[in-house]
């Protein structure tokens, strides 16, 4: 609990959390500024809502659907990933850097512990942003666009925020890895993007098909955040994308942990 506290104080008063309030304000007002009919890497007949990708679109201004409201407020996460990444690799390096991981070898605190702590606290400032900027998308862009939540849809558009979170959250655990074996963030952020658009250009590729393509295919994309990130934003929802975006974000965070926790015990004093 202590631990946890002293986090905190480092992240409440550093620049990098400073600049994450700057940069969720930025991407709030994208989809009021870009306004309908903007698409981000969008594949698939996104008029009928049978598609992929990050979309800005709604069809028939009298007849708005739940569905186009939340594919354009969920475009954001085309560029929130980025502010994920860099914050988090940001922060994680700073204690390379200025020596706290080194002196807790010193003073008898775990490191797995220490980083664990960390990871918390700066993944609950974030995704609280996260969940204030996406649920105050989906109630302004239905009130710019005169639509009104009926029944189950609002706690649908929640569950998919929350789906994107775990995904982001999976491809998080890749990135902080590389941070404890590189400590370097233009490197990890460099090698994040490589791994982000590498999965981007390839499932849209694949995707009508993806039952035939090889084991080698199917595997890279099952373990790439794209795949998921596409079908939630693109409101393509499938009970295989629901369990595989679960088991996506859980599996590489375990993965993750146990690879950080040897990793950081290798670099001890």
């Amino acid at each position: 609990m202590r631990q946890l506290k002293a986090e905190y104080y480092k992240m409440k008063y550093s620049r990098a959390s400073k600049w994450v309030l700057v940069f969720m304000a930025f991407i709030f007002f994208i989809p009021f500024v870009v306004g309908n009919d903007t698409l981000f890497m969008t594949f698939g007949d996104y008029r009928n809502i049978d598609s992929i990708g990050w979309i800005c679109y709604i069809d028939d201004m009298n007849n708005v659907k739940a569905a186009e409201i939340a594919r354009f407020a969920l475009s954001i996460n085309f560029f929130s990933w980025i502010g994920l990444i860099v914050y988090i690799t940001t922060m994680v390096s700073a204690e390379f850097h200025q020596g706290t991981i080194r002196a807790s070898v010193v003073y008898g605190i775990n490191r797995t512990k220490l980083f664990l702590s960390k990871l918390l606290v700066i993944n609950v400032h974030f995704f609280i942003l996260y969940y204030i900027v996406e649920t105050a998308l989906g109630l302004g862009l239905a009130w710019k666009y005169g639509f009104h939540y009926k029944g189950e849809e609002f706690l649908i558009f929640i569950g998919m925020v929350t789906l994107n979170m775990i995904a982001m959250i999976g491809m998080e655990a890749v990135a902080v890895l590389i941070t404890v074996l590189v400590k370097n963030t233009g490197i990890v952020a460099a090698l994040s993007c490589v791994y982000f658009f590498a999965g981007a250009i390839t499932y849209p590729m694949v995707y009508e098909d993806f039952q035939n393509q090889s084991v080698l295919l199917k595997a890279f994309c099952v373990m790439n955040p794209t795949t998921y990130m596409y079908n939630i934003c693109g409101y393509r929802m499938t009970n295989g994308i629901v369990v595989g975006t679960i088991m996506y974000g859980m599996g590489a965070c375990l993965v993750g942990i146990v690879l950080m926790h040897f990793a950081l015990k290798r670099q001890e004093l």
